[in-house]
């Protein structure tokens, strides 16, 4: 975006999603919610997550950063499906990884992302250019803006199939 639109036209888009801005720039936000997120991991013992949106942007932050499952602070987490991830742009992971690295796949996790080619989220494109050992799966969420919209990623045959694979592993 910035080398189209102009320097710092993603920061500027990014506090217009005060969610995502407040994840990403301040730290104590960034630390209840992933205290939230690894308490409700713990009580369920899941492994799997299913997230959406800036939630992949959280899951893979405390996956692979904070790398919480080798420091025992969440169950082991075995299956990792992402849909409608802003982790393809830099200023979706800003702060979180290092412009110029590769996505990191946390060990012992199988990824697969369901992205939608008019997603204007994702950028309109997978994450397994970003790293090796993403699956990523294209699926039809219509026109662009309800692309994005979580209930057409959840109806997806390839996340039942990954939930099923999930449950019979």
């Amino acid at each position: 975006m910035d080398r189209k639109m102009g320097k710092g036209v993603t920061g500027r888009l990014l506090w217009f999603v005060r969610e995502a801005h407040a994840y990403l720039r301040k730290e104590e936000t960034a630390a209840a919610v992933r205290a939230a997120v690894a308490e409700a991991l713990t009580e369920t013992g899941a492994p799997m997550v299913v997230a959406h949106s800036l939630g992949s942007v959280v899951i893979y932050d405390m996956l692979s950063i904070y790398d919480m499952l080798s420091r025992g602070e969440a169950p082991d987490v075995t299956m990792l499906v992402t849909c409608g991830s802003p982790l393809g742009w830099l200023a979706g992971r800003k702060d979180i990884h290092s412009q110029g690295e590769r996505l990191a796949v946390p060990a012992g996790v199988e990824w697969t992302n369901l992205y939608a080619s008019k997603d204007f989220v994702t950028g309109c494109v997978g994450l397994s250019h970003l790293a090796g050992g993403i699956t990523d799966i294209e699926v039809n969420n219509g026109a662009f803006p309800p692309s994005h919209d979580v209930h057409r990623y959840l109806d997806k045959p390839a996340l039942s199939e990954a939930i099923a694979k999930a449950g019979s592993a």
